[in-house]
């Protein structure tokens, strides 16, 4: 349901800008897959569940790289640095810590199903999403040594981290702590925080995307922390020669705005619900500051190897 206070931002138009030329979409085609401003409708990024920068997402979301999985990773990280080196039982601790905390009905994490596939062929245990979600006991030890490869990964940005930590700055093995702590929840049958997981296999090709937009705020939609869901991928239609064509629009989507808000709460968690018990001080203004820059610097990593030949398109509520 839309958040009742979104009457309160209301942006009278959409400026829809191109700012890097590339071979894809056309800027009718964001404006078709964007829709009418009148029609967009606005949550509270704060407590929403952000789903993966994949075009094969589908329904309205928001997006960033590796949904909630890769922003509490990017948590992790930023928090490691101020600190010391996380090992499993403490990564483990911090998950089910912030489970309990978090705003969200849904902690979410992607896959896909060539990464299942390729999961399959590994383990040779008829592997569909459903047994993934809940494996026998006897299979989970052979799974969890799979999954931490980038092969078996089907979020790209998860796939590149694991593949090119040293790139990223992160530790390899802190991305592999993260993946078994979540499947170690997800299998746990006693635990009811399992059920806040989300674990989506993407069907369809990889790299189908055609565009890589960026969404921005205005100043009276922050202010009441709202910002639009969108669409990942939507039916077209362009002109070409007179003859009218339909195309099916996927673009990588990345609520630059919205996901500011977002991490706010889990810099606030770090600093104040973990680190309160730690006796090193820190702000979580610090932590939040540095999740920008280094997500930032993430997101440019990740978008140069999976757009770097489209087109990139920015839209500001205004």
């Amino acid at each position: 349901m839309q958040d009742p206070e979104a009457a309160y931002c209301n942006p009278s138009k959409l400026k829809l800008q191109l700012d890097k030329e590339g071979s894809g979409a056309s800027m009718e085609q964001i404006r078709q897959l964007i829709g009418d401003v009148n029609e967009l409708k606005f949550y509270d990024p704060r407590e929403e569940s952000y789903k993966c920068m994949d075009g094969r997402v589908k329904g309205y979301n928001f997006a960033t790289p590796g949904g909630d999985f890769g922003e509490f990773l990017l948590a992790l990280f930023v928090y490691e640095n101020l600190t010391s080196e996380l090992d499993q039982e403490t990564v483990d601790f911090y998950f089910v810590s912030y489970l309990k905390y978090m705003n969200q009905d849904e902690f979410y994490m992607c896959t896909d199903d060539f990464a299942v596939s390729h999961l399959d062929e590994e383990v040779q245990i008829s592997l569909d999403l459903n047994i993934l979600i809940n494996p026998s006991e006897f299979d989970q030890s052979d799974l969890i040594k799979a999954l931490i490869k980038p092969d078996n990964q089907g979020d790209r940005h998860i796939k590149s981290l694991l593949k090119n930590a040293q790139l990223y700055g992160i530790r390899q093995d802190l991305v592999e702590n993260l993946i078994i702590s979540f499947y170690k929840v997800l299998w746990n049958k006693q635990s009811n925080l399992k059920d806040k997981l989300k674990l989506e296999s993407l069907i369809g090709s990889p790299a189908q995307e055609t565009a890589f937009l960026e969404i921005r705020s205005n100043e009276i939609c922050e202010v009441y922390n709202l910002a639009p869901k969108l669409l990942s991928q939507k039916q077209t239609v362009t002109q070409e020669d007179g003859i009218q064509q339909q195309n099916n629009s996927q673009v990588f989507i990345n609520h630059i705005d919205g996901i500011q808000q977002y991490r706010l709460n889990l810099a606030k968690f770090f600093a104040e619900e973990i680190n309160n018990h730690m006796g090193i001080e820190i702000d979580y203004k610090t932590m939040h500051d540095r999740m920008i820059k280094h997500g930032l610097n993430f997101l440019e990593i990740t978008g140069s190897r999976v757009a770097k030949h489209l087109p990139f398109y920015s839209l500001t509520l205004v």
